[in-house]
């Protein structure tokens, strides 16, 4: 949840506290220029915010510079050698462009409503008792809750 960033004409904007100075500060968040805003109290930040970026535009308009325009839909992504190598084979087994498998692949990470990344887990453990020679199982992990599933039971009587 984007709880403490203010939106405003594509542009977005920070929320931070200064208990030292005791008021609150911000600034236009994912742009090369630095531009920063206070206020007293949220309603006069966000609309410090707002009155901030329309000053960023109109002072770019006169300087005759295009002001900075976050997220343009494209972003360098550095990953481990052998995710590259996964993701790749995926995408083309799956016939879509390994652009279409991340930018599915961060959709379905946003939309997730627990917001936390699913890991799974296996392995296999040998339990040994009296009346059984072994009992392999597999512990596998989705989320919170942990199951266990016989894969096989050799009992000798």
């Amino acid at each position: 949840m984007m709880n403490d960033i203010f939106e405003y004409q594509g542009y977005s904007g920070s929320i931070q506290i200064s208990v030292k100075d005791n008021c609150l500060f911000g600034k236009i968040l994912f742009i090369n220029d630095v531009i920063t805003y206070e206020a007293d109290n949220i309603k006069e930040l966000k609309n410090e915010f707002i009155s901030a970026v329309n000053d960023y535009i109109e002072t770019c308009k006169e300087i005759g510079k295009e002001p900075d325009h976050p997220f343009k839909g494209s972003f360098n992504v550095r990953v481990k050698s052998e995710l590259h190598r996964k993701a790749s084979i995926r995408a083309f087994t799956e016939k879509i462009s390994l652009n279409e498998l991340v930018s599915k692949s961060i959709e379905t990470y946003l939309t997730n409503t627990n917001n936390t990344v699913i890991e799974h887990h296996s392995h296999t453990h040998n339990h040994y008792h009296s009346e059984q020679k072994s009992m392999p199982f597999t512990f596998s992990s989705g989320g919170d809750e942990w199951t266990a599933k016989n894969i096989s039971a050799r009992m000798s009587h």
